[in-house]
C-alpha cells in the first residue's frame, strides 16, 4: 500500500485525481489532497511515500515548494512526483537533485500517472517516453562507451563513428553492445531515447 499525498490547486481536477486514486485495484491511500505546497505544510501527518504536484507554470516555479515539502516530509524521505505543463533539460537535472523522481505533463493520463506510481521511488520517470531506473545514471559506462551512445542518438552509424573514432567497425560493436546491456536496453530507439534524455548525466559514468 503505497501512501500518497496529492496537491492540485484547481479543485475539481484535485478530487477527481483522489477519486479515481482511492479505488481498491490500485492498493493507494490518499494521505493528503490539498491545494498549495503551504496547506500541505501546515498539516500533522506522518511523511507520505509519494507526493503528487501538479504545477501549473513552469516545472522551475515549484522548485522553492518542493525543498521546502522535502524537508519538512524527510523521515523517511518523501518521493515527488511532478506533473507540468513543460519543462526544459536544465530544470529536470535541477528537479533530480531536489528530490523530484518524476515528471509527467499536466495532462498525463490517469493510466500513465499510475504507471509513474507503479515504479517510484526505485525508478525516475521523465515524461512518458523513457522509464529509467536510478542505479542507470551510474551504470559504469565508459568513456569511449558514453561517447559513441551520445554519437548514435545523434543519428550516426556504426561505420561513420568507426571512420570518425578511427576505430574497427567490430569494436563500435562491442561498444554499443555492452553500453545497452549496462542500460538493459534492449534497440536503437530506446538507445536513442535515453541519450536524448540522460545523456549530460552519461557523463557521470567511470572512466
Amino acid at each position: 500500500m503505497k501512501h500518497v499525498a496529492v496537491v492540485v490547486p484547481n479543485d475539481i481536477l484535485r478530487l477527481g485525481l483522489e477519486q479515481a486514486l482511492a479505488r481498491p485495484e490500485y492498493d493507494i491511500t490518499v494521505v493528503a489532497s490539498v491545494r498549495s505546497a503551504n496547506e500541505l505544510l501546515r498539516m500533522q501527518l506522518n511523511s507520505p511515500q509519494i507526493l503528487i504536484y501538479l504545477a501549473d507554470t513552469a516545472l522551475s516555479d515549484v522548485f522553492d515548494d518542493v525543498i521546502n515539502l522535502g524537508q519538512r516530509f524527510s523521515i523517511p524521505p518523501m518521493t515527488i512526483l511532478c506533473l507540468c505543463p513543460s519543462f526544459y533539460q536544465h530544470e529536470r537535472q535541477k528537479a533530480l537533485v531536489i528530490g523530484i523522481r518524476g515528471i509527467l505533463k499536466s495532462l498525463a493520463s490517469l493510466p500513465e500517472i499510475l504507471a509513474a506510481l507503479s515504479l517510484l521511488p526505485t525508478h525516475e520517470v521523465i515524461d512518458t517516453t523513457i522509464m529509467i531506473p536510478n542505479e542507470l545514471l551510474a551504470a559504469g559506462l565508459t568513456k569511449r562507451e558514453r561517447q559513441i551512445g551520445l554519437m548514435l542518438a545523434a543519428g550516426h552509424s556504426v561505420k561513420a563513428i568507426a571512420t570518425e573514432l578511427a576505430l574497427a567497425v567490430k569494436t563500435v560493436e562491442v561498444h554499443k553492445t555492452n553500453l545497452m546491456r549496462k542500460l538493459d536496453i534492449h534497440n536503437r530507439s530506446q538507445l536513442t531515447r535515453y541519450f536524448m534524455c540522460f545523456g549530460d548525466l552519461a557523463e557521470l559514468g567511470d572512466e
